[in-house]
């Protein structure tokens, strides 16, 4: 990891965190040799880092729309279909963007 990034990781906030996690996900789900393994393990941070305590609806959407995603990585993962992942990228995408203008506003 480059000394860009570990500054970048150091000095975030839980939101940037969030966003940056997200463009993980993009980044590995868009990979040749996609490891559901990693991205896995990294929506299962995304869920358990949410403030359930604030801005309930909210964060229940994105709780809902993560669990969503998880599901369908692990029918991805049994099944292989490239086609699955198309949806799931969208998804992030726009959870993405949403999750960066929350950020700036």
């Amino acid at each position: 990891m480059n000394q860009y990034l570990k500054n970048q990781i150091l000095h975030a906030s839980h939101d940037e965190l969030f966003l940056l996690y997200l463009n993980k996900c993009l980044v590995l789900i868009k990979s040749e040799e996609f490891d559901t393994s990693k991205f896995l393990i990294i929506i299962d941070v995304l869920i358990n880092s949410l403030n359930r305590e604030i801005e309930n609806s909210f964060i229940n959407d994105i709780d809902a729309l993560l669990n969503f995603i998880q599901f369908e990585i692990i029918e991805y993962n049994l099944t292989k279909k490239e086609s699955l992942k198309y949806p799931i990228i969208k998804i992030l995408e726009d959870l993405r963007d949403a999750w960066g203008i929350r950020i700036k506003s």
